[in-house]
């Protein structure tokens, strides 16, 4: 009799005991699981949506490396043997960035900077602004939140045209909504403490009951609902106010690409090719806003904003003119006789210069200009009539990926203007080593009078940060020893590099200028930085992108592979111009240098090329753009005019044709480049 009164309540127990041991089991496995995953992405970024979208049943961990679909792989592998049923399960994810002890911004935001969110979302339910779910949805009705961003707050309404979306997580197994609001985030903050942004992982789960015993069904729910929670800071996503705007020319509204936006928080922003700016990393205050570009007037010169706990867009401004404020010095050429000078006479009286005059070399020569008769053809080389020309490109414009070339031709010609051949040709660049001529060194024209020549490059010209253009070569020719007056320019491009000593405290940025014609793909760095112990290089973005993220203390250090996110990310684009930037662990704002060498292909693994090394040094003028020592052009040769015979005075010769008046010009030469007549007018 005892045992069958004890019996029933023994069992009772026993089996509440094995089924809410389980039960318990299972809950702190979602627990560690909640835990995990927050741990693990507070220290990534939640900008980076580098994902795919996830149906019912896919592995999260296959969905590359999304923020939200890393900490939520962590998050399901950590729980296991516990296993999540997409059906009825779900991982829930917020990011709360606080500004002056509110919350500010709730992130996956979804707003016009940052779509990429809401397409990422694992369908096949609408995105809930503020809550990423790996399974489910939120419930859009509660969250006090424009989801569908028409202006009202759940907009629940069945009058509603695009109501936002309401689900009941007591009769809809896939509801499942954050259990926090903006306020409950707050309502745990210390107000007093500095601006910060905190990660909620949230956990959902359904515990099916293993027993399923009527006396313990009856009064508990089966499956039993479970709800875990980890809230951890996540510094990537600290509060970081943005101001953009546009830049535009006043004449014609066309949008203005490359602009540099200097902050006076010592922050700058650079345009896209579409004119737009846009730069993070403000927090509430006054800020002074200033373009630049060259020698630029901007209208207006500068606007003073200020941040409270919303982003500023609409800064924009307009070029009203862009003065040339550059001069063009005259230079003096060499030739077979010696030097050339052209003379410019400052005559006493007012008079029409009609001829040339090219003094003898004498200490103070007077020549009387005289008209000469043609001479008879004695099929002699005449320089004069001898000329250089570009062949191809048409432009000039070739890539220096040491493959490329561009053809030029030497014309030999006599003195009746007829081709001449046999005449010993060659060709000079101005920057000697740095390219290679083909045939090099002295050839023959053949009969034909023309000798073809071929110039390439792997070291692309001098990049002018001020006039955003590259410096060309200046290629020159001889023939027959006698240096042709004809010139041709030719540039080598490939993506030009300038350092830019502006940012934020771990920040350091370059600016590269895609002046080709073809698109190019980064697709090499090699970085050096002033190394110590605990040094870090965390990450680099170009663009704005993150396109390699993996923690190195080694300097210098070489980055070709591990690239995350697609490789179109690396891309720039034909005449656009892009940052890089490059974070580390530690205060960048010293005397120190940081160099990067670029190298790039034309996005198809062909065309290599490079933008040489480039240094930054993070001092105090934040606002002082330097370029950095790229392919630093050879120094311009200026010639030595040196007579190499000694001058004998010639006597005047009779014009065959008497000039009226005769006008005898003085000049007195000296050893330089620049010979300065006094002219005499004799009636």
């Amino acid at each position: 009799m005892e045992i069958t009164l004890a019996l029933p309540v023994l069992l009772i127990m026993l089996t509440g005991l094995l089924e809410f041991g389980f039960a318990l089991n299972y809950y702190l496995n979602a627990l560690d699981g909640a835990r995990d995953g927050a741990r693990f992405a507070s220290d990534s970024d939640p900008t980076i949506r580098t994902g795919t979208s996830l149906g019912f049943g896919v592995d999260p961990c296959t969905g590359g490396l999304d923020f939200y679909l890393q900490a939520a792989c962590v998050t399901r592998e950590t729980m296991k043997p516990v296993t999540l049923r997409s059906q009825i399960d779900d991982v829930v994810i917020s990011v709360f960035r606080i500004l002056d002890g509110h919350v500010i911004g709730r992130w996956p935001s979804c707003d016009q900077f940052y779509a990429g969110d809401c397409t990422l979302d694992p369908p096949p339910f609408v995105e809930t602004r503020g809550e990423w779910h790996l399974y489910g949805r939120g419930d859009q009705c509660t969250n006090l939140i424009d989801d569908d961003q028409d202006g009202l707050v759940d907009d629940c309404g069945a009058s509603e045209p695009s109501p936002e979306n309401s689900c009941d997580s007591a009769i809809d197994d896939t509801c499942h909504p954050s259990t926090f609001t903006n306020a409950d985030i707050e309502a745990r903050l210390d107000p007093d403490a500095p601006n910060t942004a905190v990660m909620l992982v949230e956990v959902f789960y359904a515990y099916d009951q293993l027993l399923k015993v009527p006396w313990i069904t009856a009064f508990v729910p089966d499956p039993i609902r479970m709800h875990t929670y980890t809230i951890i800071p996540v510094p990537a996503a600290e509060p970081s106010l943005t101001i953009s705007g546009t830049i535009t020319y006043q004449s014609d509204g066309a949008p203005v690409t490359g602009v540099t936006i200097e902050f006076s928080n010592g922050l700058i922003g650079i345009t896209d090719e579409f004119g737009n700016y846009r730069k993070s990393g403000f927090d509430s205050g006054t800020f002074t806003i200033r373009p630049n570009f060259g020698t630029c007037i901007f209208s207006p010169a500068d606007r003073v904003e200020t941040l409270t706990t919303a982003d500023l867009g609409g800064i924009d401004f307009v070029i009203v003119d862009c003065p040339d404020n550059t001069t063009t010095t005259a230079t003096a050429t060499e030739t077979a006789g010696g030097p050339t000078a052209t003379i410019t006479p400052t005559p006493t009286q007012s008079q029409t210069p009609t001829e040339t005059q090219t003094p003898t070399e004498t200490p103070t020569p007077t020549v009387t200009p005289t008209r000469t008769a043609t001479p008879n053809c004695s099929g002699v080389f005449s320089a004069a009539n001898s000329s250089l020309s570009l062949v191809t490109p048409a432009d000039g414009v070739v890539q220096a990926d040491n493959s490329s070339t561009a053809q030029l031709v030497v014309t030999a010609r006599d003195d009746c203007g007829e081709l001449m051949g046999n005449v010993p040709v060659s060709l000079n660049s101005s920057r000697g080593g740095d390219e290679t001529i083909s045939p090099a060194g002295t050839t023959t024209a053949p009969l034909t009078g023309q000798a073809f020549f071929t110039i390439q490059s792997g070291v692309m010209s001098p990049w002018n940060a001020v006039t955003n253009v590259f410096t060309p070569s200046v290629v020159s020719a001889v023939a027959n020893s006698v240096p042709l007056a004809d010139t041709r320019n030719v540039a080598f491009v490939c993506v030009a590099g300038i350092g830019v000593p502006a940012g934020g405290v771990n920040e350091v940025f370059w600016q590269f200028t895609n002046s080709s014609t073809i698109n190019r793909r980064l697709i090499r760095l090699e970085v050096t930085w002033p190394q110590e112990t605990g040094r870090l290089l965390q990450d680099i973005r170009f663009g704005g992108t993150v396109i390699w993220n993996l923690f190195t203390g080694s300097s210098p250090v070489t980055i070709d592979s591990n690239f995350i996110g697609s490789s179109t990310s690396r891309n720039i684009n034909a005449t656009v111009t892009k940052a890089l930037q490059i974070n580390f662990n530690f205060n960048v704002t010293g005397s120190q240098e940081y160099t990067v060498k670029a190298f790039w292909d034309d996005t198809n693994g062909a065309s290599t090329c490079d933008s040489g090394s480039i240094t930054v040094i993070r001092g105090s003028s934040a606002a002082t753009f330097t370029p950095g020592p790229t392919n630093t052009p050879l120094a311009s040769r200026t010639p030595t005019l040196t007579p190499t015979r000694t001058a004998t005075p010639v006597p005047s010769t009779t014009p065959t044709e008497t000039l009226e008046p005769t006008e005898t010009v003085t000049a007195t030469e000296t050893p330089t480049e620049t010979e300065t007549p006094t002219p005499t007018d004799t009636p």
